[in-house]
């Protein structure tokens, strides 16, 4: 359920009525309706009684608002005495082109022409109602106005000095820029600006304290969400799907607030808590970057779904309410860290028995604040794509450490051009699932400057059932979203599920990530298998200076040696290999080369040298050669001594 912003008559049109004796408007505003008239197509409206006369002119001055024995002209009502225009409403008409100055209508209380858009593409042309809004700044009776569904372009006006404005609808048009100001807007019950192409912050609500609704969703909105204090009337808030940032401010003293929705943005930090929302019907936070715990859902009698998936919580799942209204089906509670701990009243809510099997998570507990974990992980129906995954064991405090992956891949695009993610998160020991964000670097060079651009692209779950079987669910911001069961490749050498078992070889505490200090933004892993006398490597990185490649530019390298011994701490001449021609967590048509080669020495625990030789081969053109001298990303596992 959702409570729309559409007020049309609800708030000033029940106080309007046809003039019982017919009286003559100002010459001005009958001009202003002809202007109208003819600016919108009013020949071909689908209703245009009195505004025609039938034979090419227009209706007689005074008929504007009708009489005791002879309507007004249809869509317009008149004050009392028939002395001036006090509303247009002309919703769904058959309106097209643009609207006129509206200035000379002082007395406007009320202005709908919604829904006048008849184009079947957005590249169709007169075929509804369009241009710029007109100033509204002049109509200082404004009590409503609405073009919600037309084809409006450019900025919203000022709504500066429109102090008995109630209701303000321009969804579903093609606005852009800002939001303007709604300081001083003391009578405003109703805003809506979705489904546009808004930008820029979202304004203070303020002294807001008769707004019910705001509806801003489907724009391109960033900044924060504004202070919500003092909001005792509002009822229904969404801003969904935009790009804001930052964390959900406080929703105490909200005590009307029945609809909460900022799904589909950037905001971070925890949930803010639910006390006192007596009469909250819904709750979305979905696909954020929310950590923390689920807050209390006590009181919340009202509550009929709540939405927290595809964030980074972690934790136990809130007790249902009680009374519990929660329908069958209508939460979700997928892509974060919980516990997977049974409960039936989740089971029902999420329509999913039991409630975490459909999240990749799993009732067995294993410790993941563990290096054992580290290593590289697949799908072997997507042979040519997978992960190397390392953690740091204890690195933020006891029971706490740090996940950190490389996922290379490839473009969802069908190119088949190489592509790469990092992902990072908290891991803790007594949860099997680690909520992660998931970020990319574009378009840098291949050991050279500038930095590439930086960003964090989605969010992911990496839920462990044991220590050789996983499950990545994922969700991007550009849409793509999915699950990947996935195998250690590797052998597993120290872990266990209660955590390490402590019989490492040096070398193979050698695995993580590492990188070149003067060269962030790009770096390798390195998985050692002792057992299997194995070491892997993925590189990360860009195209060489000056090579034509299209953005982001990146490539993937990976080379191998299955003759390193658990004493071993440095390989010469790896084959460096490359592949193009996969899809994104799609398998098959991956083609693989051998591009040149690798040499690869550990002086300690947190230094190593690495040469390379790129040369000309059959998926491309690049030459580069080098030496590289890396340092371990992040603290060095305890007990590693070479």
């Amino acid at each position: 359920m959702r409570l729309h912003s559409k007020w049309l008559c609800a708030l000033p049109c029940a106080a309007l009525w046809i003039a019982s004796a017919q009286a003559a408007i100002p010459a001005s505003e009958r001009q202003a309706l002809l202007n109208f008239y003819t600016s919108t197509g009013g020949s071909g409206w689908v209703h245009n009684g009195g505004w025609s006369n039938g034979n090419g002119g227009n209706g007689a001055a005074g008929s504007e608002c009708g009489s005791s024995t002879t309507p007004a002209w249809f869509g317009v009502d008149c004050d009392a005495g028939g002395n001036h225009v006090v509303s247009i409403n002309l919703a769904q008409n058959g309106l097209i082109g643009t609207l006129p100055d509206l200035s000379a209508l002082t007395y406007l209380q009320t202005f709908i022409v919604s829904d006048n858009n008849y184009c079947s593409s957005s590249s169709d042309t007169n075929c509804g109602l369009g241009g710029a809004i007109p100033p509204l700044g002049g109509l200082a009776a404004l009590r409503g106005f609405s073009i919600e569904g037309d084809q409006f372009t450019g900025a919203i006006p000022s709504l500066s000095g429109l102090n008995q404005l109630q209701g303000f609808d321009v969804g579903g048009n093609r606005l852009s820029g800002s939001i303007p100001s709604l300081a001083g807007l003391i009578s405003l019950q109703s805003f809506n600006a979705a489904k546009n192409g808004l930008s820029g912050n979202l304004p203070s609500l303020s002294g807001l304290t008769n707004l019910v609704v705001f509806d801003v969703d489907n724009n391109a909105l960033s900044g924060s969400i504004p202070a919500l204090t003092g909001l005792s009337s509002l009822q229904a808030f969404y801003v969904f799907s935009n790009q804001l940032s930052g964390a959900i401010p406080s929703l105490g003293g909200l005590s009307a607030l029945q609809f909460f929705n900022a799904s589909n943005n950037r905001l971070s930090g925890s949930i803010p808590a639910l006390t006192g929302l007596a009469n909250l019907a819904t709750f979305n936070v979905h696909a954020n970057q929310i950590n923390g715990t689920m807050p209390s859902l006590n009181g919340l009698a009202a509550l009929t779904g709540i939405d927290v998936g595809g964030n980074q919580l972690s934790g136990n799942v809130a007790v249902v309410p009680n009374p519990n209204n929660l329908q069958a089906g209508a939460s979700v509670l997928c892509g974060n860290a919980f516990s997977a701990t049974p409960d039936a009243n989740w089971d029902a809510a999420t329509g999913v028995t039991p409630w975490y099997s459909a999240c990749g998570l799993s009732a067995t507990t294993i410790n993941l604040d563990q290096h054992g974990l580290s290593g590289t992980w697949w799908n072997s129906q997507m042979s040519g794509q997978g992960f190397l995954i390392n953690l740091y064991a204890d690195n933020v405090g006891a029971g706490h450490g740090t996940l950190a992956a490389g996922w290379y891949t490839f473009d969802s695009a069908g190119s088949g051009a190489q592509r790469w993610y990092a992902l990072q998160g908290d891991v803790y020991s007594n949860s099997s699932s680690a909520s992660l964000g998931i970020f990319t670097a574009t378009d840098g060079n291949l050991q050279a400057g500038p930095s590439p651009n930086r960003s964090q692209v989605g969010t992911a779950t990496l839920s462990f059932s044991d220590c050789s079987t996983a499950t990545l669910v994922y969700a991007f911001n550009d849409g793509r979203a999915g699950s990947i069961p996935l195998t250690r490749l590797t052998a597993n050498t120290t872990c266990g599920a209660s955590g390490d078992n402590g019989n490492a070889p040096a070398n193979y505490l050698l695995s993580g990530a590492w990188y070149d200090q003067n060269q962030s933004g790009q770096g390798f892993y390195f998985d050692v298998s002792p057992g299997i006398t194995t070491l892997f490597g993925a590189w990360y990185t860009f195209f060489p200076t000056g090579y034509s490649a299209p953005s982001p530019r990146q490539q993937w390298f990976s080379f191998q040696s299955n003759s390193f011994a658990p004493n071993a701490t440095s390989m010469s001449n790896m084959p460096l290999l490359q592949a193009n021609g996969g899809s994104f967590a799609v398998g098959g048509g991956v083609n693989r080369a051998t591009v040149g080669s690798v040499s690869l020495t550990f002086q300690s625990c947190i230094a190593a040298t690495l040469t390379y030789t790129i040369s000309p081969n059959s998926l491309n053109s690049q030459s580069a050669s080098g030496t590289i001298q890396l340092v371990r990303l992040g603290p060095q596992p305890a007990g590693c001594t070479l």
